[in-house]
């Protein structure tokens, strides 16, 4: 049985009740925090359904012009946010890898190595 939610008097629940009821639908609430999603894969799903619209309308003379090219204009949007993705990705990775041949570089001189990680400490503070 499904109430409407307006019409549940909260008043007359403890505090500890309400944070149980608060924590319930907390947990049917999907994520807000950004890190929690998959946005790679997010981007390829979208990327995916525009792409099903688009073919199930493409020939359907009842669907308008301008909802293809809405789609059209999506699947494109989606493309270069994947793309952005891709590139975000690869500049990371090579970060990464610049990072660690530096780190091994540094080894060999080990006055340098202390230096440089005290100044590239301070760098990556905010």
């Amino acid at each position: 049985m499904i109430i409407p939610v307006d019409s549940i008097d909260l008043s007359e629940y403890s505090i500890s009740e309400l944070i149980r009821l608060r924590d319930r639908v907390t947990e049917m609430i999907p994520t807000s925090d950004l890190e929690d999603i998959d946005l790679q894969k997010e981007l390829v799903t979208a990327f995916y359904n525009g792409k099903e619209i688009l073919e199930n309308a493409k020939y359907d003379d009842g669907v308008p012009l301008s909802q293809k090219a809405s789609a059209i204009n999506s699947i494109v949007a989606s493309l270069k946010a994947l793309s952005d993705a891709q590139k975000a990705l690869f500049n990371i990775e090579r970060q990464r890898r610049l990072e660690n041949c530096l780190a091994k570089a540094l080894e060999q001189f080990p006055e340098l190595h202390d230096e440089f990680f005290e100044y590239y400490e301070q760098e990556l503070e905010p």
